[in-house]
């Protein structure tokens, strides 16, 4: 028996592998809200919409009217044009139960957080590439390559370290690198990923939730309630009250106005 399982690690970057994926970041972004753009014309002149198969098809005639998404991996493009799809696809429907509704908001770049590749560098020199050996240690530093598209007329590519703290397993499908709260993951999506079961004990445990212990096991272990909104409610209070504050002193000051 198998199952489907992401892989998170973090990635340690320098300033300028940093400013690649930030880079790399903004130009899919860009993109996004170009063909959100598109979508949007089309709909207004009552013109037909592409299909999926169809926008992905456009994104070689798209390159030469927009060269600097060049410097994007084009699997990574395909990527963000299934993702404006998706979202136009939603909003039809939608649309369909609300007349009124308004077309999908266009992503400002500190929101457009990932971007995906689909293939590992096997056959070309295109997608990503990992040391996936068994771990010697409990963790272990790894470089990991990952390919940009043409940057003056060649294909880039960049190398970085990656903290491994258990080895893949199973089929990868795609790699996502993914920027939150300032700091970058690599999330391999796994397929066919080993369940590897408990050993059955024979035993049975029981729980018994109550008010004065959060939990009592069968062996007679006891788990303090944490109480949490007991600690927390005189800073609640005490929030509430200043809150109630500034509003009445705005709306003295809007009043005036």
């Amino acid at each position: 028996m198998s199952v489907k399982k992401t892989y998170q690690y973090k990635l340690n970057l320098n300033k300028e592998v940093k400013a690649i994926i930030d880079k790399n970041l903004e130009l899919c972004c860009w993109f996004y809200n170009y063909l959100l753009e598109k979508f949007r014309q089309r709909d207004q002149k009552g013109e037909k919409q592409p299909t999926k198969r169809e926008l992905q098809n456009s994104l070689p005639e798209i390159k030469e009217q927009q060269p600097q998404i060049k410097q994007v991996h084009s699997h990574t493009l395909q990527d963000v044009a299934k993702r404006v799809y998706g979202t136009w696809q939603r909003y039809r429907e939608l649309k369909r139960l609300e007349d009124k509704k308004k077309y999908p908001n266009y992503k400002p770049y500190w929101r457009y957080n990932s971007f995906v590749y689909h293939v590992p560098m096997k056959r070309s020199d295109c997608g990503y590439k990992l040391d996936n050996s068994p771990l010697a240690k409990k963790t272990e530093n790894r470089k990991i390559r990952l390919s940009l598209g043409m940057i003056d007329r060649k294909r880039k590519q960049f190398t970085t370290n990656l903290k491994l703290s258990r080895n893949l397993q199973g089929d990868i499908k795609t790699l996502t690198i993914k920027r939150k709260n300032n700091r970058y993951y690599a999330l391999f999506s796994c397929e066919n990923v080993p369940l590897r079961p408990l050993p059955n004990t024979v035993k049975k445990e029981a729980f018994d939730l109550g008010l004065k212990h959060l939990l009592i096991d069968t062996r007679g272990n006891k788990v303090k309630n944490p109480r949490f909104y007991k600690k927390e409610e005189d800073g609640i209070k005490a929030t509430q009250r200043i809150l109630l504050h500034y509003s009445k002193l705005i709306s003295a000051f809007t009043t005036q106005f």
